[in-house]
């Protein structure tokens, strides 16, 4: 006879939770190898690699304050050189995770969370592929489509990327290989063009969600006089506007919208 007829379920119980939290630190430790490499070698304090010796039971209680110190500094020395704002390189935050390892699992895993989110997005600012302003064209008209025929012949997609551009602003699309050609960032070249199309959009009809929308919709469906107009009303009425009023005003009479006033009729 079974004395204990639920012991078998709670071993199970606790051979899955064992499990589940095993994954989940892989992949916060994975995490935070991932924030290291976005640094630059000669920037780091710490090998990404090192990162695992939190799998290490007991001495990851000390461990993860060294991790945590030496991310922070590692993001602080990517962030001078690159001109980047990274705070304090989620420092404090991973300190108090680092003590709530000790405090309790409700609590820790809280922190842990909080700490992962700010890391992660530091890893995300440190990927983003970064648009070097070009004051004026790095080439002539000329050599610029000699260069990108040769370069679209081993990377074709990034013809397809700057047709898009092309169809939304000559002007984007020439910005957009010049950026290429002049970077060598063919890699990025989607993120690049996404990147080009908000600021290019921002500049013209603003930073309104509904404004913005209604200008994508516009420009994509070829009603390239109505986006005129609505980047007209924007820049004249600035970012106070009512958008429904606006859109309303331009779906009703495209063509008339602060259009000049006419003169009054001569006197007879």
């Amino acid at each position: 006879m079974d004395l204990y007829p639920d012991s078998g379920l709670a071993v199970a119980f606790l051979a899955v939770t064992w499990i589940i939290g095993i994954g989940i630190t892989i992949i916060y430790i994975s995490a935070l190898e991932e924030c290291l490499k976005a640094v630059s070698p000669s920037n780091r304090t710490l090998s990404p690699g090192f990162v695992w010796l939190l799998l290490i039971p007991l001495f990851n209680l000390v461990w993860h304050f060294v991790v945590v110190i030496h991310l922070a500094r590692s993001l602080k020395n990517e962030a001078e050189q690159r001109k980047l704002s990274v705070g304090d390189g989620g420092k404090l935050l991973g300190i108090a995770t680092s003590i709530s390892l000790v405090l309790g699992p409700i609590l820790n895993i809280l922190l842990m969370i909080w700490y992962w989110i700010r890391i992660s997005r530091l890893t995300d600012a440190l990927n983003a592929p970064a648009l070097y302003p070009l004051s004026e064209p790095v080439l002539t008209d000329l050599e610029l489509e000699t260069a990108w025929a040769q370069a679209a012949a081993f990377i074709p997609e990034i013809a397809a990327t700057a047709h898009r551009l092309e169809t939304i602003s000559p002007a984007l699309a020439r910005s957009f290989k010049d950026i290429l050609l002049a970077n060598k960032s063919f890699k990025q070249h989607s993120k690049i063009a996404e990147l080009l199309i908000a600021e290019h959009l921002h500049d013209r009809f603003g930073r309104n969600p509904v404004l913005l929308s209604f200008g994508t919709m516009l420009i994509q469906t070829g009603d390239l006089h109505s986006a005129k107009k609505l980047e007209e009303a924007v820049h004249l009425l600035g970012a106070d506007i009512n958008p429904y009023v606006v859109i309303d005003k331009i779906r009703g009479d495209s063509t008339t919208l602060f259009s000049p006033p006419r003169r009054p009729p001569a006197p007879e």
